[in-house]
């Protein structure tokens, strides 16, 4: 749906339980931010819409170095009911 209305989509794998980075790697909002901005400039993406699944730092993103390649920002809860006490929908 995305591709026939003019839009590609790309995913960058941020750190994770099952291959985690390298131990001195700079895991704080700020080496995540320069991790997605390197990432966006490899591949020369311009006018982006990031989907941002709450790891804070959508408004962290623009203030730093990426205001001139984010057009738009997505930014979604991961909170799910259950984990909250309260009951599933």
């Amino acid at each position: 749906m995305l591709r026939r209305n003019g839009y590609t989509g790309a995913g960058l794998k941020q750190s994770s339980h099952r291959k985690p980075m390298k131990p001195d790697a700079d895991l704080s909002l700020r080496g995540h931010v320069r991790l997605l901005a390197e990432f966006l400039e490899a591949l020369d993406l311009r006018d982006v819409t990031l989907v941002l699944n709450d790891w804070g730092g959508g408004q962290f993103l623009i203030s730093e170095r990426l205001a001139g390649r984010v057009g738009r920002l997505a930014l979604v809860a991961c909170e799910a009911s259950a984990s909250r006490g309260s009951p599933a929908a």
